[in-house]
């Protein structure tokens, strides 16, 4: 299955029981943007609805964190990223072992926080220390 982050962000918060309004807004995204979102992954992975691309992910393994209760899809990109961080690397440090600028590395954090519900609030280490968490968890289920 192809997902973009976006689309994985939008699937990830509809998931999780949000609508449609209240996905845009936690990603600060338009309504519509959001709805494109479904739409696409829907469509460039040729399922009918929501409910079954949903369920196609499940049966893929794509599976829950179940401390935080929620989806752990992840991109190529955020799972190099994690597994980075995870060998202790600072962004500065990501960033040139991926080949990219900075500002993509705190991109994906700031994707990754958003898509596990990790909130500025929680403290920067918790959260990166939350998201790596989420990724060894996703990698034991993937291997399971």
């Amino acid at each position: 299955m192809i997902l973009n982050e976006g689309e994985i962000r939008v699937l990830n918060l509809y998931c999780r029981g949000c609508n449609q309004a209240e996905t845009a807004r936690r990603l600060r995204l338009s309504k519509q943007t959001a709805k494109a979102h479904i739409y696409n992954a829907r469509k460039r992975n040729g399922y009918p609805g929501l409910e079954d691309m949903i369920k196609s992910l499940e049966e893929k393994g794509i599976r829950m964190a179940p401390e935080f209760g929620m989806w752990a899809p992840i991109s190529d990109m955020a799972a190099s990223v994690l597994m980075y961080a995870g060998n202790g690397l600072v962004n500065k440090e990501i960033a040139r072992k991926l080949h990219i600028p900075l500002e993509e590395v705190k991109d994906t954090f700031s994707c990754l926080y958003d898509s596990f519900g990790l909130y500025k609030n929680n403290g920067r280490c918790y959260m990166r220390n939350a998201a790596i968490a989420i990724y060894i968890e996703y990698c034991r289920g993937q291997t399971a």
